[in-house]
């Protein structure tokens, strides 16, 4: 490895000193990206989130709600059991209650305009919209949880390749300090050094807080503090571009656009059911008379309508028309919005993996060539060691650059899982949206 080499090219004198740093420096680039007992990986994080999400977990309730609504749904209307008296406590010839005739009856409100199918159809559209909502929350939870624990992986990564940086400016401000006072270095190399060992220092500080307080955030999406002290994964592996055809193919099952379909089959029903509330129901009776005057007791019948001289929910079936004209057309437009935001993604998802693999193949060894060139230079006395220190840099930002480039390509790519509801990560990365 690079560091290995130039801190040997520093120090060739102090052997036990190299094999120490060089030791720390194998341990600490080993556990880069291993699990530990307190580490977790990315499965573990979304099965906690699925299981105790604040968000995720009202839907139960939700769905208890609408299988309230169900049931509501199929109620007909109740039966109506009436009683009347007539021709009671008159005058001459109605005093008293001779000529009293008295009824008892049973009415029953028949529904007509398949109102109570209408009603169901409702209620099970308003559940299947309820469903389009949840697996819609549920693709963005586990999302943002991936997003988390990426940005986590991230700063773990960096924080570990400013610890080296730091080691190595410490090893090199020792050897300017050890010859400035011999003479060979100006006192102005030596602050120059001592600075840029500070600002790394700081940065390292920095970067631990940053990685904290990350921590905190992704413990967040399952309701709880951080009880791990890493997370293990490996950030190093660019994950697959998959091909604008495959966008296209995968867009039809977009959560998004399977709420907008349960959005319109809802509004279908609604309007199936404004036109069914416009249709008059028939109020049937029948009982029995008591006519007092001779003991007699007799049938009777009774039938009542409205009479429709106009629909009387004109205007109910109007504004759910409305309603399911302005769903078709935001249905539409969402369509359009995902089509061009997912091929936007995907072009942004091949321009940084095209980034990525130029820093891999090209900057990174270019950055090294440099380094060697400069630890020759350094050996035959034509650099100083701030060069060699400056060539070292240049290293470490475009390594530290690399990480950035394939930290964002996993944010893409889970945009592109957000919006097409599918898995597109490597196998053992893989998000299970």
């Amino acid at each position: 490895m690079e560091y290995r080499r130039l801190v040997a090219v520093l120090v060739p004198q102090r052997k036990q000193f190299v094999r120490g740093l060089l030791l720390l420096y194998l341990c600490q680039w080993q556990a880069l990206f291993a699990q530990t007992e307190m580490s977790i990986n990315l499965g573990w994080a979304l099965q906690h989130t699925l299981e105790n999400n604040a968000r995720l977990k009202t839907y139960p309730q939700r769905l208890r709600l609408a299988d309230a609504q169900r049931i509501q749904a199929e109620m007909r209307p109740l039966p109506v059991l009436g009683f009347s008296a007539d021709y009671v406590a008159g005058n001459g010839v109605y005093t008293g209650n001779d000529l009293a005739e008295y009824t008892l009856s049973l009415g029953q409100t028949l529904e007509l305009g398949n109102k109570r199918d209408s009603r169901l159809a409702v209620a099970s559209a308003s559940a299947q919209q309820l469903e389009a909502d949840y697996q819609l929350a549920r693709v963005d939870v586990l999302a943002e949880t991936s997003r988390r624990f990426y940005d986590v992986l991230h700063l773990q990564a960096l924080q570990r390749l400013i610890g080296i940086r730091v080691a190595y400016e410490e090893e090199v401000l020792g050897i300017i300090e050890e010859r400035a006072r011999g003479g060979a270095v100006a006192k102005a190399d030596v602050s120059k050094m001592r600075l840029r060992l500070m600002r790394s220092q700081a940065n390292s500080r920095q970067m631990v807080g940053q990685t904290a307080e990350a921590r905190a955030q992704l413990a967040l999406m399952w309701g709880a503090v951080p009880t791990f002290d890493r997370v293990s994964g490996d950030l190093l592996i660019l994950p697959p571009v998959p091909s604008p055809a495959r966008m296209v193919e995968v867009l039809a099952q977009s959560p998004q656009l399977q709420r907008q379909q349960a959005l319109l089959r809802l509004a279908d029903a609604r309007v199936r059911l404004a036109q069914a509330n416009g249709r008059v129901n028939l109020d049937l009776s029948v009982g029995i008379v008591q006519l007092q005057s001779s003991r007699d007791q007799a049938l009777m019948f009774d039938m009542a309508m409205p009479i429709p001289l106009s629909n009387p929910n004109r205007g109910g079936i109007a504004q759910a028309r409305a309603a399911m004209a302005l769903d078709t057309e935001k249905a539409e437009l969402t369509r359009k919005q995902l089509q061009a935001g997912l091929l936007a993604e995907q072009l942004r998802l091949v321009n940084t993996t095209d980034y990525a693999l130029l820093l891999t193949e090209q900057l990174i060894p270019q950055a090294k060539k440099l380094l060697k060139d400069t630890e020759a230079a350094y050996h035959q006395g034509r650099y100083s060691v701030l060069q060699l220190a400056d060539a070292q840099a240049q290293l470490f930002l475009l390594e530290r650059e690399r990480l950035q480039t394939h930290v964002l390509a996993y944010h893409q790519i889970l945009e592109l899982e957000r919006i097409t509801g599918q898995t597109l990560v490597p196998t053992g990365q893989e998000t299970d949206l």
